[in-house]
């Protein structure tokens, strides 16, 4: 009977470590795609700072016209210095694009007439669109205006390129990297993108419903990793609101290690997973021992077990 128990707990032991070695394995596979809602928000990078989306930012819009008025023709676009450092995602940047067709860049200057986010598109990498759509770039006039704690750029009675009434809107990018899109009216909307793309076509913002509420309206994106009060972790697998904010996350749980894919503050990611590698060594080592010892028993008891049957020990011993 105890070689029968012991080949059952061998068994046993083998069968946690087939299913911890699985399950390690299986909570490492990423979000496939987003959450198709009005509001997408993916981070699939754990090196990357991502955002946190507040659509009931009050809105309050702020007059640019005393700053630069950019001169330029349609399809076209200005370089300026910014006033201080901006980070975007996992990026630093002082020089940003303005383009004729409602969208900033921080890399490409050359001009995009459609938008798509996300996109991996090497001309549209790092771009912040509050209304990128064809626009008449003759039609309306582009202010940017230097404040201390932050910086603007306006749209300011612009026109699609099919002669309709666009509108204005404008973006303030802070020095604490948040991002805050301002819609003082749009009118005749066309096919357009809104939001934010990092450029390797997964880390992204994406805003489709801005003929919602396009009037006296505000969107804000706030950088995690540059606000430690929104530092942290989601506790559910998938937690999402849509509408006044939006937060998403995932989080996979493995016996009593937790595997974080989606992070908001990356020291406490590198915190979490280091203790979590710790557990896993702790917990293979004591598993190891104990799957050892259970293999000395073992063929101690299958040593017995022979002796018995071949009368060479007593049954008693």
């Amino acid at each position: 009977m105890s070689f029968i128990n012991s080949k059952i707990k061998l068994k046993t032991y083998l069968l946690v470590l087939f299913f911890l070695i699985l399950g390690m394995m299986v909570s490492n596979i990423p979000p496939k795609s987003p959450i198709n809602q009005n509001l997408s928000q993916i981070s699939i990078n754990v090196s990357l700072s991502n955002y946190e989306v507040n659509l009931g930012h009050p809105y309050d819009w702020i007059d640019a016209s005393s700053g630069i008025k950019l001169i330029l023709g349609d399809d076209n676009s200005a370089s300026t210095i910014l006033p201080f450092n901006f980070t975007f995602y996992d990026r630093i940047f002082k020089e940003i694009h303005i383009i004729t067709e409602g969208y900033l860049t921080f890399s490409f200057k050359s001009v995009q007439t459609s938008g798509a986010i996300p996109s991996s598109h090497p001309h549209r990498q790092n771009i912040i669109a509050p209304y990128w759509t064809n626009l008449d770039g003759t039609s309306g006039n582009i202010f940017i205006k230097n404040f201390s704690s932050y910086w603007v750029a306006a749209w300011e009675n612009f026109s699609h390129d099919n002669g309709s009434y666009a509108g204005s809107f404008e973006v303030i990018l802070h020095n604490n990297g948040d991002i805050v899109f301002n819609y003082d009216i749009l009118e005749n909307l066309s096919t357009y993108a809104c939001g934010l793309n990092y450029g390797d076509g997964n880390n992204y913002s994406s805003y489709d419903e801005l003929t919602l509420g396009v009037n006296d309206f505000s969107i804000k994106f706030s950088l995690t990793v540059e606000n430690g009060s929104n530092g942290g972790f989601d506790n559910n697998i998938i937690n999402i609101v849509v509408g006044m904010s939006v937060t998403l996350g995932i989080v996979s749980t493995v016996g009593i290690i937790t595997l974080y894919f989606y992070k908001k503050n990356p020291e406490q990611f590198k915190a979490k997973f280091s203790k979590g590698k710790e557990q896993f060594k702790e917990i293979a080592s004591r598993f190891k021992k104990k799957l050892k010892n259970g293999l000395v028993k073992s063929k101690e008891q299958i040593k017995k077990g022979k002796n018995r049957i071949k009368g060479k020990t007593p049954k008693n011993e």
